[in-house]
């Protein structure tokens, strides 16, 4: 039986978001919500709602049946820019100002209906960290939103796209390249999980990158 105390909130095992999580469910248990926090679609409870944040699977219908929502923060103009990593590619696209929508988590891959959108906004000398941190941020002003407002959802128009999976690969470095050039994506590299990388003469290099001060 469906119970509107219960709050799932799930996220991949290691997820980045994990580390942010702390401080969003005390701000769940002050709302008077029971919360239960996993690493599995499969162990959610049965409750009111679920937010899905920081996971890369899509939930199957009998998991999204145990609760009456089940959301879902993406960091694009949907349709536009489904898929995967979507902010980090759109940073590397030279992008400052970037949607996010919070949505319903549908069977198919970020075609649910949006209940709230709000901007993400850099001013482009951000890193990993701070990137990261703004994130969760949104995404939990939106989830907390969802809860205390109660907004209309409306459906997604437009014209639909995707990014794809980014990998280790993708952080490789051009020995060519300008400082210039390859400054977007050292922006968005994760020194921990992702550092930015390059080859030279068959040794891999790691590069590191943080802000003096």
């Amino acid at each position: 039986m469906k119970t509107k105390s219960i709050i799932n909130v799930v996220c991949d095992e290691n997820s980045w978001i994990e580390g942010y999580l702390s401080d969003f469910i005390l701000k769940l248990k002050d709302l008077n919500f029971r919360v239960h926090k996993c690493n599995l679609y499969a162990d959610m409870l049965e409750g009111y709602a679920a937010f899905f944040l920081g996971c890369t699977k899509i939930a199957n219908v009998r998991d999204l049946n145990k609760n009456k929502f089940n959301l879902v923060v993406h960091e694009s103009d949907l349709p536009a820019g489904k898929g995967f990593a979507p902010l980090t590619w759109q940073i590397l696209e030279g992008k400052s100002e970037i949607p996010v929508c919070l949505i319903d988590a549908a069977e198919k891959m970020d075609s649910g209906d949006i209940y709230i959108k709000d901007f993400l906004r850099f001013e482009g000398h951000e890193l990993c960290a701070d990137i990261r941190k703004a994130q969760a941020e949104i995404s939990f002003k939106m989830c907390l939103q969802f809860l205390t407002e109660n907004p209309s959802p409306f459906a997604q128009a437009g014209e639909e796209s995707f990014y794809v999976r980014r990998t280790a690969r993708d952080s490789e470095l051009s020995l060519t390249a300008t400082l210039n050039d390859l400054f977007p994506l050292l922006r968005v590299a994760d020194n921990k999980r992702y550092p930015a990388y390059f080859v030279k003469n068959g040794i891999k290099y790691k590069v590191l990158i943080e802000q003096d001060g």
